[in-house]
């Protein structure tokens, strides 16, 4: 199943996040008695999200997660599958030194294994967005401790952004230098983010857009990811080098010129051809000889009388 992370803190009328039998499919603690909603709490932003990301709506069946306290997450009898290597979906269990502990949800993994988290706070912040490094073993803070991660039962792919592919010097590619850049479904900083394109990564691209800012190219369809000049290598493709382009539009353009110039000198020899036909259209027979011999003809002729002989 295609993977869709969130970055963004969702809507107060976003049902995955609203009490379970009061228009929502959330079954954590309700924090607002008049909203019904979930949220701020980490146990309601991982089950909106586990149910979020399984596009899952049926809250009498959808998950025995736990319901208490988050550090209880991890040892509850849930039968969903446990481990240490985080996956995209899974919740991120800790326990905490005289708390209640924490769980988050895995939105993205680095190709260096470090995760991009989504949390939320009881009693503080609604929606936030965390990296958690492996190096550090995926700590939290020094007084939270990993449990483990419980993966969601959905086999998720990042297939959201099209594959990166082999340097192929026929086609027009790009590498990717920069990090954490987002492939968006428009070109334009506005339009919905997909997800990340592969740090080093090779992509073919057909088509580039300049918004003043950045370029834009295409990467796929609806799939654009932005240029300001450091984030990608581009690679055209081979003979299409850019002074060669120039030089092989400029000689079109001469010979463009040129047809023009010689269409122009074939309609003004059509137009003098016309004439000439017209004029001779116009000779009138005044006399055909019946054989060859010497004749004379007088002929009077009044002032500007024009005499054609043929």
């Amino acid at each position: 199943m295609r993977f869709e992370p969130r970055t963004t803190s969702p809507s107060a009328d976003n049902k995955f996040y609203l009490k379970a039998g009061k228009g929502g499919y959330n079954r954590a603690m309700e924090i607002n008695k008049t909203t019904h909603s979930c949220l701020p709490n980490c146990c309601g932003e991982v089950h909106g999200r586990w149910l979020e990301s399984q596009k899952q709506t049926d809250y009498n069946t959808y998950d025995k997660l736990c319901t208490g306290n988050a550090h209880s997450y991890w040892g509850k009898n849930d039968g969903y599958a446990r481990g240490q290597v985080p996956k995209l979906g899974a919740i991120i269990c800790y326990s905490k030194d005289g708390g209640a502990g924490h769980v988050a949800f895995v939105e993205k993994i680095y190709d260096n294994g470090d995760v991009l988290s989504s949390n939320s706070g009881y009693n503080g912040s609604r929606f936030f967005t965390k990296k958690l490094t492996k190096s550090s073993g995926y700590s939290f803070g020094s007084k939270y401790h990993l449990q483990g991660f419980i993966y969601n039962p959905v086999e998720f792919t990042e297939e959201n952004v099209t594959p990166t592919v082999e340097r192929d010097e026929n086609k027009d590619q790009l590498k990717v230098l920069a990090k954490s850049l987002r492939v968006r479904t428009d070109h334009n900083t506005s339009s919905g983010v997909l997800g990340y394109a592969k740090t080093d990564g090779i992509y073919d691209w057909y088509e580039m857009v300049h918004d003043g800012k950045y370029d834009w190219y295409r990467i796929a369809e609806g799939q654009w990811i932005a240029n300001n000049g450091s984030y990608l290598e581009i690679y055209p493709k081979k003979g299409e080098d850019p002074e060669v382009i120039a030089e092989l539009e400029k000689q079109v353009q001469e010979l463009t010129d040129k047809n023009k110039v010689l269409e122009i000198k074939c309609a003004n020899l059509e137009k003098e051809n016309q004439e000439l036909i017209d004029n001779n259209n116009s000779y009138k027979l005044i006399y055909k000889c019946p054989k060859t011999g010497k004749y004379k003809i007088n002929i009077d002729l009044k002032k500007n009388e024009e005499l054609y002989l043929k």
